[in-house]
């Protein structure tokens, strides 16, 4: 009976409040297929560092020691694509955690690619961790986007998924110059589950990358608690 009831609640408010696709405004998901094809169409992986295109988006070996410790990157797209920059702000922003599902699985078409799949092959034990939150921001947001998104990611893909890593609150990096933002993490994050990540390739999860300080401080941690590689998956590069 409680099933039914939820049902018809559910039912009810989708005609009271119609959901709309973010790209074309057809009712219906907040992706539709067809918006959400449209960036699901592979592009070509880039070193993190310097943008040269690499098969594997493998980090260039002259670009090895600016990366901090990430062996690689794998991207959905770029943030200056609108309907991905209003899907992840949306998301992230206005807390609307349905779009996890639909971005999630832009994460899972990047990882169901030939190249990628041949990566993988190589890596031995492989977990999800994402890039982490401080509790404030947190209490402030409801969720944190990057957790929820390992999370799907998770379940499509079938690799554990560990909330490995922890951050002390700072100022937001988005307010910060690039230089700055190195300065503004150092020390800020730190492995809180070292047994997770030691002798393991870990994929780190995040929405975002753009002067790639938080990737790099999550690296750093990363490898000094005995993580073998770190590899970025992340929806857009800014």
């Amino acid at each position: 009976m409680y099933s039914n009831l939820t049902h018809l609640l559910r039912r009810s408010l989708d005609l009271l409040f119609p959901t709309i696709c973010l790209g074309c405004a057809c009712r219906g998901p907040l992706l539709c297929p067809a918006c959400w094809q449209t960036l699901a169409i592979p592009r070509p992986f880039r070193c993190i560092v310097c943008g040269r295109e690499e098969p594997w988006g493998r980090t260039c070996v002259s670009c090895t020691r600016e990366a901090g410790g990430i062996d690689g990157a794998w991207v959905v797209g770029e943030y200056a694509a609108p309907l991905l920059r209003q899907a992840i702000g949306v998301f992230k922003y206005e807390s609307v955690p349905a779009l996890a599902q639909p971005l999630a699985g832009l994460l899972f078409s990047i990882l169901e690619r030939e190249a990628v799949r041949r990566a993988r092959a190589r890596f031995g034990q492989t977990i999800l961790v994402p890039v982490p939150m401080d509790r404030g921001r947190q209490r402030r947001r409801g969720f944190n986007h990057a957790a929820l998104l390992a999370a799907t990611v998770s379940l499509l893909v079938d690799l554990p998924v560990a909330d490995a890593l922890e951050k002390q609150s700072r100022p937001a990096q988005t307010l910060l110059a690039p230089d700055e933002r190195l300065i503004n993490l150092r020390g800020a994050i730190s492995v809180r589950q070292q047994l997770a990540v030691f002798a393991k390739t870990v994929i780190l999860v995040d929405d975002v990358v753009t002067t790639g300080a938080t990737a790099r401080a999550c690296a750093t941690a990363l490898r000094t608690a005995g993580a073998r590689r770190v590899w970025l998956l992340t929806l857009a590069r800014g």
